[in-house]
């Protein structure tokens, strides 16, 4: 068999390094196909895919062919005529491009909510030929979606993927198992026995909305102004929230002197991973004991930081999922949603990014939420061990979210993409 792996940017490697590894191990030919598509001056230009990507183990025994622009693609993937072609988008995302991609099977891995964020019969689950989902909840949600967006009545959704889904966990996991927690405190100079405080910030810095603009603002006068210049459109009780937010100087820099002192009350190591799009404002980075940005993509970065961190604090982040499955308890300090005025994206479900309870963000003995008054007011005092797992709270948490923890996901989706390769007779 021979199977492609289309890799848009570089950043999504870690999503299918492991399933990239699996395939080799099975003896089958492997194409990587490196999206290089940007335009000159481009400032995400750093994401496009290279060869320097894939992980070291791999390089050589792949075969990697960048393309520069979706009709080179075609042309490729017409050229190399690979069985399966194995992606983080759907087959719809290249057609939208113009990229009439060739007659294989065609597979899409789930990457958290933003896989389902445009679900629907003419996108992920309509033109794809096999969608590997986490477990059950995630198709759930995308019948959510498609009913929230406007595109049908919720319970048509079956009709639109039957005999499309495949359950198969979450391959990127599969990487916590090379992990070696020692090694990677070493090679940080993080001492053995401290604990660690990770924190993965607020992205502020590419955000336009009142309230990230609002909490960016560095004085009183700043804030007040950006207060009266967006916030009375928003409505009078967020307004006067808000008013007393600026009369009390609470903003980004604060909430960092926070938990900077919350750190220091433990005595925690503060651990702060931050995106190269999203890079860490001055007032976290001053006060981190490490500051780290993607380094590496197999083990990723965000795996070897959650696999010695004691507490996980983050805001909304997908990296819930990633902690409670290397048994790390978190904590969701609340930010308005940035998505919620844009008009191309479908509306997100109320049970994602809110408090809801048994909710990704607020589940007892994974995770919990807190606003941020909240947040400034109570975790200076707080004690690392008001945050714990409970052993069979994770359990359920990961049956319902993210799939069983024997870091066999990238097997369970080759299982799947040979069953369907193996049945040419299946109408795609």
């Amino acid at each position: 068999m021979k199977v492609a792996f289309l890799i848009d940017r570089g950043n999504l490697v870690r999503y299918l390094a492991p399933v990239i590894a699996e395939t080799l191990r099975s003896g089958y030919q492997v194409f990587c196909l490196l999206g290089q598509i940007s335009a000159a001056g481009d400032p995400k230009a750093h994401l496009d895919a290279t060869e320097a990507d894939l992980p070291a183990a791999l390089r050589t025994k792949v075969e990697s062919f960048p393309f520069t622009g979706y009709a080179a693609l075609e042309r490729l993937i017409a050229q190399l005529q690979p069985d399966a072609i194995i992606s983080t988008q759907e087959r719809g995302h290249y057609a939208k491009f113009g990229a009439d991609l060739p007659d294989s099977l065609f597979v899409t891995l789930q990457v958290g909510v933003d896989t389902l964020a445009n679900s629907g019969k003419q996108s992920v689950f309509g033109t794809s030929d096999l969608v590997c989902l986490y477990t059950p909840y995630w198709l759930d949600l995308s019948a959510e979606i498609y009913a929230l967006s406007g595109q049908g009545k919720r319970e048509e959704y079956g009709e639109a993927v039957a005999g499309k889904i495949a359950f198969a966990g979450a391959p990127q996991f599969d990487q916590f198992a090379k992990i070696d927690p020692q090694e990677v405190r070493q090679r940080w100079g993080i001492p053995a026995e401290q604990p660690v405080v990770l924190v993965l910030p607020i992205p502020l810095a590419n955000l336009s909305d009142y309230w990230s603009l609002f909490f960016m603002a560095e004085t009183r006068a700043q804030q007040l102004k950006k207060l009266f210049w967006g916030g009375v459109h928003e409505s009078p009780a967020l307004f006067f929230e808000h008013f007393s937010w600026a009369w009390r100087g609470w903003n980004d820099a604060y909430l960092n002197h926070v938990l900077s002192q919350f750190s220091q009350h433990n005595g925690a190591y503060l651990l702060v991973k931050g995106r190269k799009k999203d890079p860490v404002r001055p007032s976290l980075a001053a006060v981190a004991d490490k500051v780290l940005y993607d380094d590496e993509n197999d083990p990723a970065t965000i795996f070897e930081a959650l696999a010695i961190a004691d507490l996980c604090i983050h805001f909304y982040s997908t990296a819930t999922l990633e902690a409670a499955y290397a048994g790390v308890p978190a904590l969701c300090i609340h930010r308005p949603s940035p998505f919620a005025k844009y008009g191309e994206r479908p509306p997100y479900p109320t049970r994602w990014w809110s408090s809801i309870a048994q909710g990704p963000y607020n589940f007892v003995g994974v995770n919990r939420w807190l606003s941020i008054p909240d947040a400034i007011e109570q975790l200076p005092t707080y004690a690392l061990d008001t945050f714990k797992i409970d052993a069979q709270a994770r359990q359920n948490f990961l049956e319902k979210y993210v799939g069983p923890i024997d870091h066999q996901a990238s097997r369970r989706v080759l299982d799947a993409v040979e069953a369907r390769v193996a049945q040419p007779e299946v109408i795609r």
